[in-house]
């Protein structure tokens, strides 16, 4: 469990971005679904991860770690959201501008 919740935020977080930048750059839309998706596995296993330190009843960890999670969750959410936005936009965009053509 302890390899789960500390690599697994992680990848998944690099998974959500990784998965959004391909979205954005193929006009590929149906990727970002499962980006958001990573992004939400990626929160999930956090909160487990802070379940983890509370059953244990090391509440320092979650002291000193918390600020650090609140900001990384952040950073991750809004950068997902720019990414999965901007990649819908510029879908939206080009599909536009080829029905302008015919």
């Amino acid at each position: 469990m302890d390899m789960l919740t500390t690599l697994g935020p992680l990848l998944l977080g690099l998974g959500a971005w990784a998965l959004g930048i391909a979205a954005l750059a193929g006009r590929r839309t149906g990727l970002c679904a499962p980006s958001f998706g990573c992004c939400a596995a990626s929160l999930f296993l956090v909160v487990l991860y802070c379940g983890v330190q509370l059953r244990e009843g090391d509440f320092a960890a979650i002291e000193d770690t918390w600020d650090a999670f609140a900001l990384c969750a952040a950073a991750l959410l809004s950068g997902t959201l720019l990414l999965n936005f901007a990649a819908v936009w510029r879908a939206r965009r080009g599909h536009a501008s080829r029905q302008e053509e015919r």
